[in-house]
């Protein structure tokens, strides 16, 4: 069976309210970061009857990218999605963030992958298991216009 790829949940502040542009002030740098499932199976999306909906794993990552603003103050955590076996989120960097902006989204990736695996492996009655890949893969740029041409793109190119 042929598993859909792109699958949209969310969109946030950063679309509504824009990044901004080179050359005006508090200038925001925003991360695509792309997390892959270890196990190829469909972990994220299925289809029934013809429609495409999303697997409870899911809500579970939904749950942790919503909720950690809380331990990064300096990173809003934006649009999401999931392909069928891959997670794709956008954060964006505050200007007043007093540390190395890539040292923190590391970190913040680093946290969601961690709670996420805890959680997964409970609900499925597993412990121990890895459910991430190794690393993440990135896309960094700074200005709206980019991040509006990369969700368009993504829509219009699932892998």
């Amino acid at each position: 069976m042929i598993m859909p790829l792109i699958k949209v949940f969310g969109t946030s502040r950063i679309l509504n309210e824009g990044v901004k542009l080179a050359g005006e002030e508090s200038e925001k740098l925003c991360h695509h970061i792309i997390l892959s499932a270890r196990n190829k199976v469909g972990n994220f999306l299925e289809i029934k009857d013809g429609s495409v909906s999303e697997k409870s794993e899911c809500k579970i990552i939904v749950k942790i990218w919503n909720e950690l603003y809380k331990s990064y103050p300096g990173l809003e955590f934006g649009d999401y999605y999931f392909e069928s076996d891959n997670f794709h989120g956008i954060i964006s960097v505050n200007s007043g963030l007093n540390t190395d902006p890539r040292k923190a989204v590391q970190k913040a990736v680093g946290e969601l992958k961690s709670r996420t695996t805890l959680l997964l492996n409970r609900y499925h009655n597993i412990y121990g298991s890895v459910f991430w890949e190794n690393g993440y893969r990135e896309i960094a740029f700074k200005d709206n216009g980019k991040l509006g041409n990369l969700m368009d793109y993504f829509w219009k190119h699932p892998a």
